[in-house]
């Protein structure tokens, strides 16, 4: 998927809603017609379709705050509708902010959860292996800092785990610290972090990159945790369903 890349471990179960009617025939009444245009009207159905054009009217820019020292800048993007990385996709909401230092990108998908490929892409995203085996080798545990000694003073750290957010989610930090041999160098510490959601089907994420680095990984991984059940919140409130 665009947006979602790599994961943490669990089963992600995936529950399709399904309408059904009671038992008998009969006519729809006026009041099952009065009910049926309410929902219409509210964006209730089964699955989110939709989401406000622009980035600023899907989500309120203050869940950023923790990630920017002067003020927050203006989300820049918007919803593109039947786009995304599945053909199943109902579309994508792509958003960036970017100050000095800290870029901060926040990305929802609408996908269908009933798309064989959706499920295997989410499936790769929230057990954890791409991520564990890509920068550690697969030694790394859950809920876990993982560090890494590169020599001449350079070190990373890495913590990744599941969290509480929606109906599966899971938040990934790496750091990393240039050292005093190579502290001249732009960019050579770094401070990255990426929070993954699935709530319903909005499939989100809020990535979060800090070219100075020098954050503390447990404090970052939680404020990104805190940041993603807020952006999920938001979404599920602003988004149309069918």
């Amino acid at each position: 998927m665009v947006l979602l890349v790599v994961a943490v471990g669990g089963v992600l179960v995936f529950a399709n809603s399904a309408g059904g009617g009671g038992e008998g025939g009969g006519s729809i009444s006026a009041t099952d017609e009065d009910e049926a245009d309410a929902e219409e009207e509210t964006g209730s159905g089964t699955e989110y379709v939709s989401l406000p054009n622009l980035c600023d009217e899907a989500v309120d820019s203050s869940i950023l705050a923790p990630f920017f020292e002067d003020g927050i800048p203006t989300l820049i993007g918007g919803f593109n509708e039947g786009t995304g990385s599945m053909d199943s996709s109902y579309g994508t909401l792509d958003c960036s902010v970017e100050s000095s230092h800290v870029l901060v990108e926040i990305n929802a998908e609408l996908v269908d959860l009933e798309d064989p490929q959706t499920q295997r892409e989410l499936e790769g995203i929230f057990d954890g292996t791409e991520f564990n085996e890509e920068f550690m080798d697969g030694q790394s545990l859950p809920g876990e800092i993982h560090e890494e000694d590169f020599g001449l003073d350079m070190t990373a750290s890495y913590l990744w785990d599941q969290t509480k957010v929606g109906d599966q989610s899971v938040v990934l930090v790496m750091a990393t610290d240039a050292g005093e041999d190579f502290s001249d160098i732009p960019d050579a510490s770094n401070s990255f972090a990426v929070g993954f959601f699935l709530t319903d089907n909005i499939a989100g994420s809020i990535v979060v990159n800090d070219s100075e680095g020098g954050r503390d990984v447990r404090e970052l991984f939680n404020t990104v945790d805190s940041a993603s059940g807020d952006l999920a919140k938001q979404l599920e409130r602003v988004a149309v369903k069918k």
